[in-house]
């Protein structure tokens, strides 16, 4: 039998949130405290154009994929921070929760 894992979503913890394209000069302060890594990853597709971020990918091109890694103190300050890139027009691509420094 696994062994259940328990989150507490009152508490800090460690997440990785990816984005499509690049992020843009201007972020919020809960952006700029998380560590951002910008990755390209190749487009298989004929074509896919992100008017917002201004990516534009062909056959065979890249794509850019920001990458925001960090520190949140609990479920209400991640929502803030997914609001704040929502209103940057960013595409989100995955929101995952990498660890718990508390060990919870």
């Amino acid at each position: 039998m696994s062994k259940q894992i328990r989150y507490y979503f009152d508490s800090p913890a460690v997440y990785q949130i990816r984005l499509q394209g690049r992020m843009p000069p201007t972020r919020s302060d809960a952006v700029a405290a998380m560590t951002v890594e910008v990755t390209t990853s190749e487009v298989t597709t004929s074509e896919v154009t992100s008017e917002l971020s201004g990516d534009t990918a062909a056959n065979g091109s890249e794509m850019h994929v920001t990458a925001l890694r960090g520190e949140v103190v609990d479920q209400a300050a991640l929502r803030g921070l997914l609001n704040e890139i929502y209103a940057l027009q960013m595409t989100i691509l995955s929101v995952v929760r990498v660890e718990d420094p508390y060990g919870s």
